[in-house]
Parts: C-alpha cells; structure tokens; sequence
C-alpha cells in the first residue's frame, strides 16, 4: 500500500462522513442531470449558498440550476428565481422578472412568493407602491395558509392602512396566523385580548 493510499483510508475511518457527503452530491449530480427537478432545486441552492460545491457561491450554476428546475414547474425555484431577480443576487436586479418568477412561483402554490409580491407593492420596494395589488397579494398568500400574509393583514386592519381600521377584522387575521404558530401573532393577541 503506498503511503497516499494509506492516508486516503486513515481520512476515510477518521470522517467517514466527509465521503459519503461526496457520494451524497455526486449522486444530486446525477439526478439532476437526469432531469429530476428536485435534484436540480437541491443543488441550485447548494451552488447558491456555496454549500459543497464550491469554495464560494456560483450564482450563475444555481441559476442555471433553479431554471431547469423552474421549466419543470418547481416553485420553489420559481422562488428563488424571483428573490435573486429582486435583489440583484448573481443577475442585475429587474423588478419585471423578479415579479415574473414569483408570480409563477404563486400560480404553483408557494405562500411566500404570493407574500412578498404583496410586500413589494404595498410598501413600493422596487415598484410603484399600489395598495390594492398589494392587498390582493397579501389576501392569496392568505388564503393558500402563509402566516406571515395573515399577521400582515391584521396588522394592515389594525392601524387601518388602505382599509377602514378594524379591530374584529385584526383580531381574526392574528388568529389565523396564531393558529398557524406564528410566534409575533401570538404575542400579540395576548396583549389586545
């Protein structure tokens, strides 16, 4: 046995799971490239977050990784295709693509893509604010059960922003998100009631 080969094996009985870890991604490779979206997703966000992959995040592989995945109908890719869109993560930033892809990402059911096109409108980041789309986001988000949507409209209620102010209408928006575990919806009804 030569002495790289033994310390090969001294590493491998050392941290057994620093090769199947490479296994483990060699393997989302593979799948990957087989068309599996998940796969994809999976290792989109290991190349955006530089988990594994490389030293660094590659934004253009995750990219290029969410995209397969997107064409597949993957809404969390959709997702994040929106988020990187939005703030100019690894792309220029373009506020008609970010708003593109989390529209998708909510036609495909994903409570945060819907939530976060109701926060970009209802307080203008990166677009023209407009009260009504953003409440119209926020009431999708809702009703798809994304909790963070239910405590913003009962905020929104609450201190009467774009709508009559009403306490009921608050008090029931927090439940909803209470009921869902939403820790600041359940602080906070334990002051109001």
């Amino acid at each position: 046995m030569t002495y790289r080969a033994f310390l090969v094996l001294g590493f491998a009985a050392l941290f057994p799971t620093a090769f199947a870890w490479a296994d483990d991604l060699a393997n989302l490779r593979l799948s990957a490239e087989a068309g599996d979206a998940m796969a994809q997703y999976s290792l989109a966000n290991r190349y955006r977050d530089g988990d594994g992959v490389t030293r660094d995040a590659d934004y253009a592989q995750a990219i290029a990784w969410f995209v397969r995945a997107a064409d597949q109908g993957h809404a969390g890719a959709m997702y994040n295709l929106g988020i990187m869109h939005r703030d100019g993560v690894g792309v220029a930033q373009d506020m008609a693509k970010a708003i593109e892809w989390l529209e998708k990402a909510g036609a495909n059911g994903d409570g945060g893509a819907l939530h976060n096109l109701g926060v970009m409108f209802f307080q203008g980041e990166g677009v023209e604010p407009d009260v009504a789309k953003g409440l119209a986001w926020f009431h999708k988000a809702a009703e798809v059960g994304y909790a963070d949507a239910e405590f913003n409209l009962g905020v929104i209620h609450f201190k009467g922003q774009g709508v009559p102010q009403d306490r009921e209408e608050a008090l029931r928006w927090f439940r909803r998100a209470a009921d869902r575990g939403h820790a600041a919806a359940q602080a906070l009804l334990e002051k109001l009631q």
